[in-house]
């Protein structure tokens, strides 16, 4: 069924020209900050339908940056922030 994605087949398509092998990772953390970013986007009409067009700025911007952070230098937030979640919840005290 995902073969039949355009979107699939053109990646795959350039993956395979470029000779580029996949690099596996904890679905977790990233269904973690996919939910966050859902979270900010969701923030973000909110505030411009109610009329925060600052607030909703300042919630673009941080959407933005954490955007920028993954595309460009592979440094999700989302995940660090699940990693550290996690962390606390093993560790109620907090120590190392």
């Amino acid at each position: 069924m995902i073969s039949l994605s355009p979107v699939y087949q053109l990646g795959t398509a350039i993956a395979n020209i470029l000779s580029v092998k996949p690099k596996f990772t904890d679905e977790a953390p990233k269904r973690f900050a996919l939910f966050i970013g859902l979270l900010f986007s969701v923030m973000l009409s909110v505030f411009y339908t109610l009329g925060y067009i600052k607030v909703g700025e300042g919630v673009s911007f941080v959407l933005l940056i954490c955007a920028l952070l993954e595309g460009f230098f592979d440094y999700c937030v989302g995940c660090k922030i699940y990693q550290l979640l996690k962390f606390f919840r093993r560790n109620p005290n907090g120590r190392f």
